[in-house]
């Protein structure tokens, strides 16, 4: 598995879109997380010409207001400048549209799993505002996913909101963006950032947090520190929805870990069992608990984050209650942000750190898991780049029964010494 340089191949053709944090100072102040930086959404359309770059900001109501005023008006995982004073009882948070970014039914839409998503225009990525997606999400919990899954077998978009960690609303709609069903589970709570959809079920991994928000609230802490893990005492859950809304949902127990992000989930077809590939953690581990004068990139200590490694369950749902049947490693170094689809897989597209060690690390390099026969192939840049998350593209013009991994894997690459990033 290596890049070569050289023309685009000819049969890519689209448009890849990536969205993430990108701004990290409003006036004289300093976002201090990550996760508080605001979205630009970065597009390269591919065509027989070559290839066109464009990259903006998305303009939500708070990412204008903060411009205006030139300085921060909101609270997150960062506190405003000034200490408790200035940040006591301040818990209104602003849309980020920092997380994801899909293009569906006529609409490319940026995601952040807080509030509702930013309607763009797929040409200029001039930002339309924020979209009630024709007026289907419930009224009180503005709130849609940002790693929403697309079931290309029958061509829908399986999204979910979830307020406050206590309740979520799932959502399916057909590839026009028509809603055709709407389901509140109360079983599914928690810090909830992405799931698995199969044929017959949507998963999701609740882990043992719990919000405390006081710390927060009288202005001592920022939102790191309303987020406590309990896994010395409780269990992670299962909590498997049969998209049937008539059928009951199944809460299965399994070891305490915390998960952001799946990579895919299926159904066997010789057992019935539930496949589930997540990417997990000992535990929750945010950093920025307390008030910090530097950013969180300015002071990192690796020592104190878990290690994410890639892990697949197999769940029963055959009787009543379900069961954990096994739990099993399919690779236990540092890595994050895996990609694979709806259905029944063997490969698994992640990004990873270089370390070789158990400790956690950055991600840097590209990785491919064969599930089958349980190799790994891996490319890694120089020691100064670093690789965003990966995206399969399938070979344009490639068969039906083509290869599973016929096709390429894109990322933008940042070069960390020259402060450049380019495609791969």
């Amino acid at each position: 598995m290596e890049p070569s340089e050289g023309s685009i191949p000819k049969d890519i053709e689209g448009t890849f879109f990536r969205n993430g944090p990108a701004k990290f100072k409003v006036g004289e102040d300093v976002v201090k997380h990550p996760f508080d930086g605001d979205g630009m959404v970065m597009a390269i359309s591919f065509s027989k010409e070559g290839a066109y770059f464009r990259n903006r900001y998305v303009k939500t109501k708070g990412y204008k207001k903060e411009l205006a005023a030139g300085k921060m008006l909101y609270r997150g995982f960062s506190n405003l400048a000034g200490g408790a004073l200035k940040n006591a009882f301040k818990m209104t948070t602003k849309n980020l549209a920092n997380t994801n970014v899909i293009y569906w039914g006529g609409m490319l839409l940026a995601l952040w799993e807080g509030g509702l998503p930013h309607r763009l225009d797929p040409k200029s990525l001039d930002t339309f505002g924020e979209t009630m997606l024709g007026e289907t999400i419930d009224e009180n919990r503005k709130i849609f996913s940002a790693h929403p899954r697309v079931d290309a077998k029958r061509e829908r978009l399986v999204g979910y909101g979830t307020k406050n960690l206590k309740e979520t609303r799932l959502y399916e709609y057909d590839k026009n963006f028509k809603l055709l069903q709407s389901r509140l589970v109360k079983e599914a709570n928690g810090l909830l950032h992405d799931f698995g959809v199969t044929d017959n079920y949507t998963i999701f991994f609740s882990a043992p947090v719990a919000l405390e928000p006081l710390k927060w609230v009288l202005g001592l802490g920022t939102l790191s520190s309303a987020l406590k893990w309990q896994g010395d005492s409780k269990p992670a859950r299962m909590v498997i929805v049969p998209r049937d809304p008539s059928k009951e949902v199944k809460i299965i127990n399994v070891p305490a870990k915390f998960c952001f992000h799946f990579a895919n989930a299926f159904e066997d077809p010789k057992n019935g069992e539930l496949v589930v590939d997540v990417v997990e953690a000992d535990f929750l581990y945010l950093d920025q608990e307390e008030e910090a004068d530097v950013p969180v990139w300015d002071n990192i200590d690796w020592k104190k984050f878990p290690k994410n490694k890639l892990q697949r369950y197999r769940l029963d749902v055959s009787s009543k209650e379900g069961s954990l049947v096994s739990s099993s490693t399919l690779y236990g170094k540092n890595v994050e942000f895996p990609k694979v689809s709806c259905q029944e897989h063997r490969y698994i597209w992640a990004v990873c750190g270089s370390n070789e060690s158990d400790e956690a690390c950055p991600v840097q390099g590209v990785m491919k898991v064969d599930t089958v026969e349980g190799t790994i192939e891996k490319w890694m840049p120089e020691p100064h780049e670093f690789l965003g998350e990966s995206t399969f593209i399938p070979r344009k013009g490639a068969p039906p029964d083509a290869a599973e991994d016929d096709g390429y894997v894109a990322h933008t690459l940042v070069n960390g010494r020259d402060h450049k990033t380019e495609g791969i």
